[in-house]
């Protein structure tokens, strides 16, 4: 085989890339009727060249009441506090001066089981979230405490109000962390915590005939899932919390909410960054032996194989796939053909960056593409503009069938598919 025979083909270069970046709001909405309450969480997650290990999603919901005033506290447990939409609650009767039976007064029950909500993408892809409610704060608004009690200060006068204390003294089952959220002669603020997700009841001391709550805010915890391992796109899901008496949300048999129901919606927004670079002139190139064609010519010998190997740059956050296309298939590879017709197979491999594994969990190193089934690789972390490689082979049975039709040329183009939905 005379050097100016040696075989090539082109490497036309096709990626495709599905990125979807969708910009979500925060919206509070309540029902006309008072019959149902919606909230919105918003997450989304962005890739971070600075923190290319961070898998976790970045709550966008702006934080309200008792998270601003407790940042640290809220940061240290990944608490997050949000308004509870326009629903309030209003006492239905008397309270009664040193009532037995907790329900008969001010009580708080949040629902601090675990829900497991599922979200979906426009394209069916889902996930699940997990949301948990840890404490709630509200306004109390009630008739001029100093005359109530008799007492001209106005915090002794709250304090005066109720069994151990004024309000912001959590009872048993709630703690509080907050100081006095806020008060006047006929306002109280308060936030209670759940200590074991029974019900929070304070005993009053005098008669109340008249109660009503407002600004109620819920503190939450949400667990996202991972999303290096999710397509890009917005994800969205919900869940319903009921609320009154015995129900998720129980305010006890006195204080009676609006709304009968909570929606909470959930949005999830995922973007990715997904690039591969080639250097120029790279759609090209010619299969060689190793150390070139001379010496093999000066010695008479057969090549063992014949090789190219195409340097690129990859960047992802995301899973993606591999598949090649072949203008001459050669069962699940792609082949190089002469001009008589004769067409040996090219094996078409892969070596990507650490970080990226292949569908059974191990590094990617000269893995085999296929013409036939697309091959899915998953990072571990933000990969960014890393080496990586395709080497293209033609192997001992291939050479040797090549050197029977010494002094033709072959040729044959490969298209690389990477694609990032899956």
């Amino acid at each position: 085989m005379k050097p100016e025979h040696r075989a090539g083909w082109q490497l036309p270069k096709k990626i495709k890339l599905y990125l979807k970046c969708i910009v979500g709001g925060l919206s509070v909405v309540a029902s006309g009727l008072g019959l149902a309450a919606s909230i919105d969480i918003t997450a989304s997650f962005s890739p971070d060249p600075t923190n290319p290990y961070n898998n976790i999603f970045t709550n966008t919901t702006p934080d309200v009441g008792f998270c601003i005033r407790q940042p640290a506290y809220c940061k240290a447990n990944d608490l997050h506090s949000v308004s509870l939409g326009h629903f309030s609650a209003t006492g239905q009767r008397l309270i009664l001066p040193n009532h037995v039976d907790e329900r008969e007064g001010v009580m708080l029950k949040v629902p601090v089981q675990p829900r497991v909500v599922s979200v979906t993408s426009p394209s069916g892809a889902t996930q699940n979230v997990t949301f948990k409610f840890i404490g709630m704060g509200l306004s109390m608004e009630t008739s001029d405490v100093t005359i109530k009690a008799g007492i001209p200060n106005v915090y002794e006068a709250h304090n005066a109000l109720w069994a151990g204390g004024s309000l912001d003294n959590a009872p048993d089952n709630c703690f509080s962390t907050t100081p006095i959220g806020g008060y006047s002669a006929r306002v109280f603020r308060f936030f209670w915590l759940s200590r074991n997700g029974q019900a929070c009841a304070k005993q009053a001391l005098f008669a109340f005939g008249r109660m009503y709550f407002y600004g109620i805010i819920g503190a939450y915890q949400l667990t996202t899932p991972n999303p290096l391992g999710m397509e890009p796109g917005t994800y969205t899901g919900s869940v319903v919390y009921t609320l009154g008496p015995g129900m998720d949300f129980d305010f006890g048999d006195v204080i009676i909410p609006s709304a009968s129901t909570l929606t909470i919606n959930f949005t999830l927004e995922v973007n990715h960054v997904f690039a591969v670079q080639f250097p120029p002139n790279s759609d090209r190139v010619a299969l060689i032996p190793e150390g070139g064609w001379q010496q093999w010519l000066n010695r008479g010998r057969r090549p063992e194989k014949l090789f190219a190997n195409q340097h690129f740059r990859l960047s992802t956050s995301a899973m993606f796939k591999m598949q090649i296309q072949c203008q001459y298939p050669v069962g699940d590879m792609c082949g190089i053909r002469n001009g008589s017709g004769h067409v040996v197979p090219v094996d078409t491999l892969v070596t990507l960056p650490h970080g990226i594994t292949s569908m059974t969990g191990n590094a990617v190193n000269r893995y085999r593409l296929s013409n036939s089934a697309p091959s899915i690789f998953y990072p571990s972390k933000y990969v960014v503009n890393d080496r990586a490689i395709l080497n293209f082979e033609v192997n001992r049975d291939g050479v040797e069938q090549m050197i029977g039709y010494a002094g033709e040329r072959y040729l044959g183009d490969v298209t690389v598919v990477w694609d990032s939905e899956i």
